[in-house]
């Protein structure tokens, strides 16, 4: 079994990929990075590291101004559809983000994906605290996830949804 390569910007194969990436002005409709091989660029980076995780690259190389905030969103949303597993490897280093709250660079990261973090809805709603009082730049985008989440389990059958006491929501399951 092939040991995993360390995930560092140190590792030359994979500084080369991500200076590659990086070389790519940010263009907000995405175009250019297509037009550029970013995807395969991403295909490539997660054979070098041998996993599907490239999230503590990007923040990495943002910190040391090798990328823009704005490249690394890209990358990162781009990074959720290549590969194998639609961003599941992302997941964990994600929620792990979000738990600890401690970088403005990260939070940020986390919150310009295509999901909503944790399928557990006390976790996320105590993660989406932790961020909001850790940082209240985040407290709108926080608000925004509280919100979708109640508006979407509104929307669910009645007996998909946890009604408390029995007695809320009664009309709907007629």
């Amino acid at each position: 079994m092939e040991m995993p390569r360390p995930s560092s910007l140190a590792d030359a194969e994979i500084r080369h990929l991500i200076l590659k990436m990086a070389a790519v002005p940010y263009d907000h409709t995405f175009a250019i990075f297509f037009e550029q091989g970013i995807d395969q660029d991403i295909d490539s980076l997660f054979e070098v590291m041998s996993h599907e995780d490239p999230c503590e690259m990007i923040p990495t190389a943002i910190e040391q101004g090798l990328m823009t905030q704005e490249q690394g969103r890209a990358y990162l949303a781009i990074a959720v559809w290549c590969g194998r597993t639609n961003g599941g490897g992302m997941n964990p280093t994600v929620e792990r983000w979000l738990e600890e709250a401690i970088s403005v660079i990260r939070i940020d990261l986390a919150f310009h994906l295509d999901y909503i973090p944790f399928r557990d809805q006390e976790k996320r709603k105590a993660m989406l605290s932790r961020v909001m009082e850790r940082f209240p730049q985040f407290a709108v985008i926080c608000q925004d996830f509280m919100v979708y989440e109640y508006l979407y389990r509104l929307a669910q059958p009645c007996e998909k949804r946890e009604l408390g006491n029995g007695n809320a929501d009664s009309h709907y399951a007629q």
